[in-house]
């Protein structure tokens, strides 16, 4: 899906991408997924591989394993990510059982 505001609430999709502003996706199974533009959010639970790129990036993934945000003011709430990676200014990292995680940046704190 291409544009502003665009939503993609598909279930078992099997590759998913969206580009724009404000775009949001509630996929639950959806293997590959990749999101990008300003204010991108991504609730995926059980997505293996996730990308998000853009200004304000949040991801709250329950159990990807591979996850990689970059630019301003990167969030990443993964409980079980065994890697992360996080690039940019203020990059925030809340991981509780993250094994590599890597924070580069103005401001990056790790709690």
């Amino acid at each position: 899906m291409k544009g502003k505001n665009a939503f993609d609430f598909a279930e078992s999709g099997p590759v998913g991408g969206m580009r724009g502003k404000n775009a949001f996706d509630s996929d639950e199974s959806r293997p590959v997924g990749e999101m990008r533009g300003t204010n991108a959010f991504d609730f995926a639970e059980s997505g293996p591989m996730g990308e998000m790129r853009g200004i304000n990036a949040f991801d709250s993934a329950q159990s990807g394993p591979a996850g990689e945000m970059k630019g301003k003011n990167a969030f990443d709430s993964a409980e079980s990510g065994p890697m992360g990676e996080m690039r940019g200014i203020n990059a925030f990292d809340s991981a509780a059982n993250g094994q590599m995680g890597g924070m580069r940046g103005k401001n990056s704190t790790a709690p």
